[in-house]
């Protein structure tokens, strides 16, 4: 599962809003206690995957490890989340999802695909 959260100028009167609704939806999930495993893509003119902390600047070196079953990692992120300057590039936020998905899961890949 990804959620996925618009950090572009136009949310900088709703952030707190914004972070309550990531964690109810991640709430919604039986992260850890399962295999289960959640991410967040945080957008704005681009994007980012933020999850397991892989480097001293708190980012996601490689997007395959963006997915985790530890729901602090996730709810941390969230509280951190502030919004960016920026517009708001959907697209962006779409692909990013889709790479996550590709690296993490192989998922649109040929181990997927119907026999």
């Amino acid at each position: 599962t990804l959620c996925v959260i618009d950090e572009s100028g136009s949310m900088s009167f709703a952030t707190e809003k914004a972070k309550e609704y990531a964690r109810q939806m991640l709430g919604l999930y039986e992260i850890g206690s399962s295999r289960n495993r959640c991410g967040i893509v945080a957008f704005s003119k681009d994007t980012r995957a933020l999850g397991r902390e892989d480097n001293a600047h708190g980012h996601c070196e490689r997007v395959a490890t963006c997915l985790t079953g530890d729901p602090s990692v996730l709810l941390d992120r969230i509280d951190s989340f502030k919004p960016r300057e920026g517009t708001t590039n959907f697209f962006a936020a779409l692909k990013k999802c889709e790479e996550v998905f590709k690296e993490e899961c192989g998922m649109f890949g040929e181990r997927h695909k119907r026999r």
